[in-house]
């Protein structure tokens, strides 16, 4: 049987890849565009082990493959068919998509594989990936602090309050706002404002947990999640932050300080996220009520005294 009077020429016709391999894992056949996309010479392939053209720490679940073809032959199309790294000549790995088809010649059977090199549309999925998640981080980022925004505060908040329904996680809901700030605008025009938050939004988040989840809800309105904490837990680490914020404020040359108040789940066992949302920003009015520059717990009386 002479497989390249056969099959040379029609194989050298095909755009893709294409390699006639034996039983052993031989190539009988490599067409010239195979040759190529491998950096070889053509004919160079010819009688070579197809383990050469696989990457080392892929050459065990290759041999398992042609194995499995081999004991079980049927054509994978495109589309539906093995993608792997193939190796080429110089030593650099390179994704490969490949059909594989038995053919049946002088009762032997041999495997013809069509390949296709996958390098362009494997960096175009890459940069579609990393368009999507630059996106989706913009849409749930704040862009002037780089905190988190509102609708990923609402977000986490739900999966906080279905966490603890469930699984009776506890959480608590601090909401800040920044005493004063109106003044600093006002006085120092808006430019100035952004800066400020900034720079607090910078200064705070080395305080935060990493379970936890800092938000800018817009303007000089923040709020913080405490995930799996108990409500004995949540003054002093609200505490800690509080300090470190009148520090850092009193250190600046505008006269702010930080309003607190939190809520914890609780007292809200049939709440809402949004329902957390609204407690703690009552209890945020609280503190600005009672002088500023505080931290104020949520309590039921507070529904009371809305006009």
């Amino acid at each position: 049987m002479d497989l390249y009077r056969h099959y040379s020429d029609f194989l050298n016709t095909i755009p893709d890849g294409a390699l006639v391999v034996n039983n052993k894992g031989v190539v009988e056949l490599a067409n010239v565009a195979t040759t190529e996309m491998f950096g070889y010479v053509p004919g160079a392939l010819n009688g070579v082990r197809l383990s050469m053209l696989i990457p080392e720490e892929s050459k065990a679940n290759h041999e398992h493959h042609v194995a499995q073809f081999f004991n079980q032959p049927k054509r994978r199309p495109m589309g539906q068919g093995i993608r792997f790294f193939g190796l080429r000549k110089n030593g650099t790995s390179f994704p490969v998509e490949i059909t594989i088809s038995p053919l049946r010649l002088d009762e032997q059977t041999f495997a013809v594989a069509i390949m296709r090199d996958n390098s362009d549309r494997q960096r175009s999925e890459l940069s579609m990936q990393q368009l999507i998640e630059t996106e989706r981080n913009r849409a749930f980022t704040c862009e002037l602090t780089g905190l988190a925004n509102r609708r990923a505060l609402l977000d986490t908040l739900e999966v906080s309050v279905a966490n603890c329904k469930r699984e009776q996680t506890p959480f608590a809901l601090a909401y800040m706002d920044l005493d004063n700030f109106k003044v600093v605008n006002d006085s120092t025009g808006h430019q100035t404002g952004d800066a400020l938050l900034k720079a607090l939004a910078q200064h705070l988040s080395r305080f935060i947990r990493i379970q936890d989840l800092f938000a800018r809800l817009g303007g000089d309105e923040f709020a913080l999640i405490l995930n799996a904490t108990r409500p004995a837990q949540a003054p002093e680490i609200l505490h800690r932050i509080h300090t470190a914020a009148i520090a850092w404020c009193e250190n600046s040359a505008y006269p702010i300080s930080l309003s607190i108040g939190w809520v914890h789940c609780s007292q809200l066992p049939e709440g809402k996220a949004r329902d957390y949302l609204h407690a703690a920003d009552m209890a945020m009015y609280l503190a600005k009520t009672n002088g500023k520059e505080q931290i104020c717990r949520y309590h039921p009386e507070l529904e009371l005294n809305i006009d």
